[in-house]
């Protein structure tokens, strides 16, 4: 089963709920990723493309795993909680997103990995 990875575009105070973490001072819009089916994610990892680029161990941003547990999910803000999922690191948030700095989406699935590039956009002004 091949799974298509969409990055849809939100206006700030229409995506956020109670649930979601505030980005009240992000420097840009909400990131919604999506997927053409339901997925158990086993692994969420963000990093930017200029540290692939010029580190053999580039710093991943956003880092999360699950070991067994992950309810399957369609889609996922940046920075988010996912439920069964936690920090591959304990205690550690999602570092914010810079506008117009490329990233790259790393997610593992029974197994199977994935990967999608995006350019985290400015903030929209309300």
């Amino acid at each position: 089963m091949i799974f298509t990875f969409f990055i849809v575009p939100v206006r700030r105070g229409v995506f956020f709920r109670r649930n979601r973490p505030s980005a009240a001072n992000s420097a840009t819009d909400p990131v919604l990723f999506g997927f053409d089916t339901r997925l158990k994610l086993k692994v969420v990892k963000v990093i930017p493309l200029n540290d692939i680029a010029t580190n053999k161990y580039p710093h991943a941003i956003w880092h999360l795993v699950s070991e067994s547990n992950s309810v399957p999910t369609k889609e996922f803000s940046y920075g988010a909680p996912i439920s069964g999922m936690h920090s591959a690191l304990k205690g550690v948030t999602a570092d914010p997103l810079e506008p117009g700095v490329q990233y790259r989406l790393f997610i593992e699935v029974d197994g199977r990995k994935a990967e999608h590039d995006f350019t985290a956009a400015a903030r929209t002004p309300q």
